[in-house]
């Protein structure tokens, strides 16, 4: 089953998990977090850091 969206643990960026860009498909496995809520992508870094939406596949989410 195809988890909604994935984090790249690196570069802190959440990707659509059923349709991701060009990004997404070329990252590293190593870098790859799966997750079946928004919220706990965003939330995945403990502190001041937080997930951000990419810009190509999740355009229509906002960066708070």
């Amino acid at each position: 089953m195809i988890k909604k969206y994935l984090l790249n643990i690196q570069t802190k960026k959440i990707h659509n998990g059923f349709s991701p860009c060009h990004r997404a498909k070329s990252m590293k496995e190593s870098n790859k977090k799966w997750f079946d809520n928004y919220e706990e992508a965003v939330n995945f870094y403990e502190g001041k850091s937080r997930g951000e939406p990419c810009g190509i596949c999740l355009k229509d989410y906002e960066n708070d």
